[in-house]
């Protein structure tokens, strides 16, 4: 059973011997007459710029190939390659259309002793779309990092338009052209040319397609920063009845920047005019900022927050005992009444803390000589505090010699 099994592997081996070496007797002794396919055979095609003149242009990506069909001696058509010929096809001197176009090959270089003619009348699909071109904005994402204690102001690009072309397929999906890069620890002013990258509404780069100019230049100026106060600038009068306790800032500096010969002038920045008569309570408000032009806000802030405090006006009225200043030497005066009746308006607050006794009326004897004199007694007030009416407005006093 081993035997015959064996036998009959011999029997193949021999059959295979044979066969082969009957097809090289074929192929190189006999050498008959083949005609053979040749596959995916690349195409060269020439003269894509006239394109151009028919606002026209290659669909990018594509890959052009025909297959060929070779009659010759079998030794040669079955060694034949792909890249044993050179297919071309001319793109010049045709009305071409957007889409799928049908144009004649060229085969300008094939073996030896290869005959082409079945080949001769084929033609290569090759894809075209319409050349666009129009104008887009460019907008920057370059970073910039001024270095501690300086400032890098907003960035500019030159030009800030381009025009792209190219395929409308791609052309269609560019929403702008942007810059991108990083720039850290500047202290001057930062000026260099960018390439340009075309994106889509997403944010993803679209290819094929060529802006005119390739590049731009991206200007971003560089300055020292400052800390200067803030000043609340107010106009009007607060409403009748109310009284303004305070009107503060709740930050009380801001950090600017700017070109030194400017920074330098200023000491504080103000906000913009403040109604008095449009706080009706006591609160918080945001207030825009005055800025010169040519300085920057460090923190991009464009308003400051302000509290006000803001109290009712009430009215009390009380005695205040009349006091004499500035009393010649070797004179004594006598005061006719002794104390006067005060009225006051101010903040409840401020008012409930002025007691009897607390506040006193004052008569400047300075110059004066003997005899009797009618003299305006002057009130010192706490801040916020009016005198709405003194009685008597007039007070006697009367001068004379010192008794030893």
């Amino acid at each position: 059973m081993a035997k015959n099994k064996e036998n009959d592997i011999l029997i193949k081996v021999i059959s295979l011997i044979m066969s082969f070496a009957l097809w090289i007797y074929l192929t190189n002794v006999e050498n008959p007459t083949k005609t053979v396919r040749i596959n995916n055979v690349g195409v060269r095609l020439v003269n894509t710029e006239s394109l151009a003149d028919q606002s026209l242009v290659l669909v990018p990506g594509q890959t052009v190939t025909v297959n060929l069909s070779i009659t010759g001696p079998a030794s040669t058509v079955y060694r034949a390659l792909p890249t044993d010929f050179r297919v071309e096809v001319d793109m010049g001197g045709y009305d071409l259309v957007k889409g799928i176009n049908e144009l004649p090959i060229d085969i300008t270089l094939y073996p030896q002793n290869v005959d082409i003619t079945k080949s001769r009348g084929l033609k290569a699909t090759i894809r075209l779309d319409d050349l666009v071109e129009k104008e887009v904005q460019v907008s920057s994402e370059y970073i910039v990092k001024a270095a501690g204690g300086y400032f890098a102001a907003p960035s500019s690009v030159n030009p800030s338009t381009v025009k792209i072309k190219g395929p409308s397929e791609y052309v269609e999906k560019v929403m702008k052209m942007i810059v991108r890069g990083t720039s850290e620890g500047l202290t001057e002013e930062l000026n260099l040319p960018v390439d340009l990258i075309p994106v889509d509404e997403g944010g993803s780069i679209v290819q094929y397609v060529e802006a005119t100019p390739r590049s731009v230049q991206f200007s971003a100026k560089v300055y020292e920063t400052k800390s200067v106060t803030l000043n609340p600038v107010t106009t009007g009068t607060i409403s009748e009845g109310l009284s303004l306790i305070s009107l503060t800032p709740v930050k009380q500096s801001i950090v600017i920047a700017g070109p030194s010969d400017l920074l330098g002038t200023i000491a504080r920045i103000d906000t913009d005019k403040i109604n008095l008569r449009g706080i009706t309570a006591s609160g918080s408000f945001i207030v825009p900022i005055s800025v010169p032009d040519g300085i920057y806000v460090v923190d991009g802030e464009s308003g400051v927050e302000v509290t006000a405090v803001v109290e009712v006006q009430g009215t009390k009225d009380l005695k205040a005992e009349v006091r004499t200043i500035n009393l010649g030497e070797g004179l004594e005066a006598e005061v006719t009444p002794e104390s006067i009746n005060l009225s006051l308006r101010g903040p409840q607050s401020a008012l409930d803390a002025i007691t009897e006794g607390s506040l006193f009326a004052e008569l400047d004897l300075a110059g004066l000589e003997e005899g009797g004199h009618e003299l305006v007694p002057k009130v010192k007030l706490p801040q916020g505090i009016v005198l709405e009416k003194i009685d008597p407005e007039n007070v006697s006093v009367t001068i004379r010699i010192a008794e030893n």
